[in-house]
């Protein structure tokens, strides 16, 4: 799943979308389940558009379980894994901060 939204996040800068690869400024193990931080050369509005369009394109593999547009936030599942994306405006309206946390299923 984690995969699957990167790829989601990189086809967004191969559609010439994002200037920039991201960057990681953050990344994490907690419970079970990983946590990545990205800030991204984008408009957090249009990172966000490609992100539930990626997921849409998907279906039915993937399902969207909740999508909250006000708050720039998408939750997907391939129905063994769950992760989220929750996109940030940052100072710099050409930039954004991209959230993605991906639930590893139990062995």
């Amino acid at each position: 799943m984690l995969v699957t939204l990167a790829y989601m996040v990189l086809a967004t800068s191969a559609m010439g979308l994002i200037f920039l690869a991201p960057v990681i400024i953050y990344k994490s193990v907690k419970n079970k389940g990983y946590v990545a931080t990205a800030e991204m050369a984008a408009p957090a509005e249009r990172v966000y558009s490609a992100t539930v369009s990626g997921a849409e394109e998907k279906a039915p593999k993937i399902k969207i379980v909740k999508k909250e547009d006000e708050n720039m936030f998408l939750e997907i599942t391939d129905g063994v894994q769950t992760a989220s994306v929750k996109v940030k405006k940052l100072d710099d309206a050409e930039k954004s901060e991209i959230t993605v946390t991906a639930s590893v299923p139990r062995s």
